[in-house]
């Protein structure tokens, strides 16, 4: 064996392998393979789609389970709540903030920032577009991805996973920058900023209640809100009534920040830990992350 000042050679290794910097640096490196993989494999055929979700998960589980602090984060991850723990009241609160979020971004459903992001040119347009194309729901093969498969891979990824190696810094740290990265997996600025915001609405369920109710809630929100309400309302005409949009729209804001204050000022307050954030924003992975989703 090498020995080196300050100890054996082996000994330096493991101690910059298990170091916190490369605590963050596998996270980055795992969501990297992530995005490579779906920009070879993925498409909107179901089989490959699966392929890619089940290849990015094993790597993914892989990359982090090289880090011990990875590993005694995701072995000890805090037991959750059961199912029959959710109230009524704490259900409708969740929907009314996906609720207040589709009429924010989702341009059938008025989407207010979705119509001023347009105005920036030609390309951001596009991106509106894109994103926020209405459902065919006649596209079995693409329903099934967006309302059943992307739900489940995502939830797992991004909460059961990313999330759980984070928590060990904080639950407001491990929701925002789980968030972060499953809003920079779509791609785009607006989607991006509307996946963010569900990302912390499906972190703070995770973190009570686990995969068992995020994922149904996340199924629940591209089936209702991103396919059948967008035809509904395009069908109908909703959005030519300013009446009852206007109505509508009020109630949705008043509801989602009544239940967002109540939220925040229910949580412990916690000290930011600046030097995890540190760390955190000097891994190269997670910007070479951004670069390679962007």
């Amino acid at each position: 064996m090498i020995e080196i000042r300050g100890g054996s050679f082996n000994d330096k290794l493991n101690k910059i392998i298990h170091s916190e910097w490369l605590y963050f640096t596998y996270i980055g490196m795992a969501l990297i393979i992530y995005r490579l993989t779906f920009a070879t494999i993925a498409t909107t055929h179901v089989t490959m789609y699966l392929v890619a979700e089940v290849i990015a998960t094993i790597v993914l589980v892989g990359l982090l389970m090289l880090n011990q602090n990875n590993r005694g984060a995701l072995r000890h991850a805090p037991k959750k709540k059961s199912l029959t723990a959710i109230s009524a009241k704490q259900f409708l609160g969740w929907l009314a903030v996906i609720t207040f979020l589709q009429f924010l971004f989702d341009p059938y459903m008025f989407g207010i920032l979705s119509r001023l992001y347009k105005m920036l040119g030609p390309s951001q347009v596009q991106d509106v577009s894109q994103y926020f194309a209405l459902p065919n729901l006649t596209d079995t093969g693409n329903l099934l991805i967006t309302c059943i498969i992307a739900p489940i891979f995502e939830e797992i990824l991004f909460r059961g996973l990313l999330l759980n190696a984070m928590v060990r810094y904080g639950e407001y740290f491990s929701v925002v920058s789980s968030s972060i990265a499953f809003g920079v997996a779509h791609g785009s600025f607006i989607q991006g900023t509307f996946a963010f915001l569900c990302g912390v609405l499906f972190g703070t369920v995770y973190l009570q209640y686990g995969l068992k109710a995020t994922i149904p809630l996340h199924m629940l929100t591209n089936i209702l809100f991103g396919t059948l309400l967008d035809n509904v309302f395009y069908a109908s005409g909703i959005l030519n009534n300013q009446i009852i949009l206007v109505l509508v729209v009020a109630f949705c804001i008043t509801f989602a920040i009544g239940i967002l204050y109540r939220w925040f000022t229910r949580q412990a307050k916690v000290a930011v830990n600046y030097k995890t954030m540190a760390w955190l924003l000097l891994s190269p992975s997670w910007w070479l992350y951004v670069v390679f989703s962007m």
